[in-house]
């Protein structure tokens, strides 16, 4: 058998995740790490030691994984599923006892860990047991993804619950509000939205259901339950891209947690669904469109840095490329390669509007042929300049009519 030393080095290699062994009397060996000669001193006490694999998820420290061996059992971590914070990085010199000093090194070091989700770290360490062992083991069974008490503990919160809203009259009453509210949203009508709001507070009267034991992560959560539903419920279905519809959601939740008061939390709530509505009155797209075309858009939008051709988007769908072209043009009412170009000057709009970004730097981005080219193209369709665009400050310029022929 491989010796663990060896194993770890391999393993390492391959990886990039830290890793030690540690064999019956405790001695440890470890790659990974620089400095600590036992790294998972505070770690290792967390695991039960049992002849199966087990995660210990240390919250923003980051998640560990134990597998055991017939002569001894190997720690490996952290992992993380999401980018590295400076309160991971302090939390991670925390609970290896570091000091303060070395939170550029652990940043450092933690940027260089592979990003993976909790699923596929679930899964590694059953091929670790597999190849230490010979074991093939259930992942759902070993690490309880399944769970009878939690079942247990939300049935028995519910009927609680109930009881005592029937007791005492007292509905939720948002479904429907909600439906509304997402109706209005997926028009792209920015006036009808906010006479939607300014209606409800003066009419409904509206009860949030309890989801935080504080208000200011009550607030928190229902941004990010609205944010959520708005995304998928009004704007991806209205012609947003699925992409950008998730990175707005990514962002608006980031800044939410950055906040400390319930004024503030509410005043980006509001402000996200106008977002959203500007967005899908920039991107809606018309009333029962197919689904080859709506294929066709998104494709479109995930490529915008490169240079597309017709064939490309054909034959991403597994078209024809005159099907294609005639159904786009029946239902967007422009051929293709005239909506890739609106597609990329709307994306220069936003580098200009919120970068800093040479007009090089976007036309290279972009895969205009050319800076010159780019710009003669931005000024037909606007009617000014890439360069005045940006001097004007973010004002909404309306784009000429004959886009829409």
């Amino acid at each position: 058998m491989m010796k663990s030393d060896e194993y770890c080095k391999l393993f390492y290699a391959s990886h990039y995740i830290p890793i030690a062994y540690y064999d019956s009397r405790s001695n440890c060996f470890s790659v990974g790490f620089s400095r600590e000669e036992d790294p998972y001193l505070k770690i290792k006490n967390e695991f039960k030691m049992s002849a199966v694999p087990c995660v210990y998820d240390s919250g923003d420290s980051g998640c560990y994984g134990y597998v055991s061996c017939s002569d001894g059992y190997y720690i490996i971590g952290p992992v993380y599923s999401t980018a590295i914070s400076d309160a991971a990085a302090r939390a991670f010199i925390r609970i290896h006892s570091l000091t303060k000093t070395d939170i550029d090194e652990a940043l450092q070091f933690l940027n260089g860990i592979p990003k993976i989700t909790y699923n596929q770290f679930t899964n590694l360490l059953a091929f670790l047991h597999y190849s230490l062992n010979g074991e093939l083991i259930n992942v759902c069974d070993i690490f309880n993804f399944e769970s009878a008490g939690n079942e247990h503990n939300i049935a028995k919160k519910q009927i609680e619950s109930a009881y005592l809203e029937r007791e005492e009259n007292i509905y939720h009453g948002t479904y429907f509000f909600e439906r509304r509210m997402l109706d209005t949203i997926e028009k792209g009508d920015l006036q009808a939205v906010e006479n939607f709001f300014l209606s409800a507070l003066d009419n409904e009267n509206l009860r949030e259901g309890q989801l935080a034991d504080t208000p200011i992560r009550q607030a928190k959560n229902l941004l990010i339950g609205t944010a959520t539903m708005v995304g998928k419920e009004a704007a991806i279905p209205a012609g947003v891209d699925i992409e950008e519809v998730y990175q707005l959601i990514d962002a608006y939740i980031q800044e939410c947690e950055k906040l400390q008061t319930i004024e503030a939390i509410k005043s980006l709530q509001y402000n996200m669904i106008i977002d959203f509505t500007k967005r899908i009155a920039k991107n809606k797209l018309p009333d029962n469109i197919s689904s080859d075309v709506r294929r066709c858009i998104q494709f479109i939008h995930r490529n915008l840095n490169i240079t597309l051709t017709v064939n490309d988007i054909a034959n991403h769908i597994g078209k024809s490329r005159a099907y294609i072209c005639d159904r786009f043009k029946r239902e967007m009412d422009m051929g293709i390669a005239k909506y890739v170009t609106i597609a990329k000057l709307r994306e220069a709009q936003s580098l200009l509007k919120y970068t800093d970004k040479s007009l090089s730097e976007i036309s290279t981005y972009l895969s205009f042929s050319s800076q010159s080219y780019f710009q003669n193209t931005f000024k037909k369709y606007y009617g000014i300049t890439p360069l005045e665009y940006r001097n004007a400050s973010g004002t909404e310029l309306c784009v000429k009519s004959k886009l829409k022929k």
